[in-house]
């Protein structure tokens, strides 16, 4: 059962609501979030942004961070609490400006047996 602590996902947040991480079923992983920065790339625009939990995804998504996360031009996010994702759950999210927003979540992942 190895523990694989890594990035999990580095990307730019979309416009719309989308998968932003989806811990994996095959082979089946737990995965744990244990820090969410989300930055704002733009010089002259704040963004709003929103970021969802899902068990599974696709399922019931609830806010993990304040709803209507504004950034102001230049602004960066930082959470350290930890989330956990059983298998097959995941993060959504999306920003008001697309392609604008970058997101990395770090944590790690672990075989479930």
């Amino acid at each position: 059962m190895p523990i694989v602590i890594k990035n999990l996902v580095t990307m730019k947040l979309p416009g719309a609501t989308g998968t932003v991480y989806s811990a994996p079923t095959s082979p089946a992983r737990a995965a744990v979030v244990t820090s969410v920065r989300i930055v704002n790339r733009s010089t002259t625009t704040a963004v709003t942004v929103n970021l969802y939990a899902a068990s599974p995804v696709g399922g019931t998504a609830y806010c993990i961070v304040p709803a209507g996360l504004v950034l102001q031009p230049k602004a960066v996010f930082i959470d350290d609490a930890e989330i956990s994702l059983a298998s097959g759950d995941g993060i959504t999210g999306d920003a008001s400006l697309a392609s604008t927003v970058d997101i990395v979540l770090s944590g790690f992942e672990r075989d479930v047996v």
